[in-house]
């Protein structure tokens, strides 16, 4: 069994696949979206090993002023109990943080917004949008001033390259001011 904050999982000693992995833990209050990496173990004993990242905490935090974090939570707020597993091998469960930087932000609307307390929606800055400020508007922007130079220029520089270095079409008709 493995907890996190409290929230808890049984995982199966058998018949685990990421898929499950990501099902189960995705199931817990405090964990949005996970991406699980499974690995069985070829040895006398089998196993297996499961590699979990975080990927997304829910929009609305199952944290409170005992069980918070800032979307990389430390190694002890992860319990794992192996007592009730019984195999002829032995069972050990190690958690260990293998990328911490890669953990996405975990605080108010996601430090790109400005968050109503009394209402708990988020009043996002320039450019982000969602819930939790936490997406990124991409897009081209207006240009203020007419410019003389190329602003974008592709080129392909390998000599057997025979396919389009870049597309583009557009949904609407021509103007005079689109072309």
């Amino acid at each position: 069994e493995l907890s996190f904050e409290k929230q808890t999982l049984l995982i199966p000693s058998t018949g685990w696949t990421a898929q499950l992995c990501e099902a189960a833990f995705e199931g817990l209050l405090n964990l949005q979206t996970v991406r699980c990496t499974y690995t069985a173990h070829s040895t006398r004993y089998g196993g297996f090993s499961i590699q979990v990242e975080f990927v997304e905490f829910p929009a609305i935090p199952y944290q409170n002023n005992v069980y918070a974090h800032d979307g990389n939570p430390l190694l002890s707020a992860f319990e794992c109990d192996v007592s009730g597993v019984q195999t002829t091998g032995g069972s050990t469960c190690t958690l260990t943080d293998v990328a911490v930087n890669s953990i996405p932000e975990y605080e108010y609307c996601s430090n790109r917004g400005t968050c109503n307390f009394n209402t708990g929606i988020c009043d996002c800055f320039s450019d982000f949008i969602s819930a939790t400020c936490g997406v990124y508007t991409y897009g081209v922007r207006a240009l203020d001033t007419y410019v003389e130079e190329d602003i974008l220029t592709l080129e392909n520089t390998h000599f057997t390259f025979e396919g389009t270095v870049l597309k583009l079409s557009s949904s609407y008709n021509a103007t005079s001011a689109f072309n």
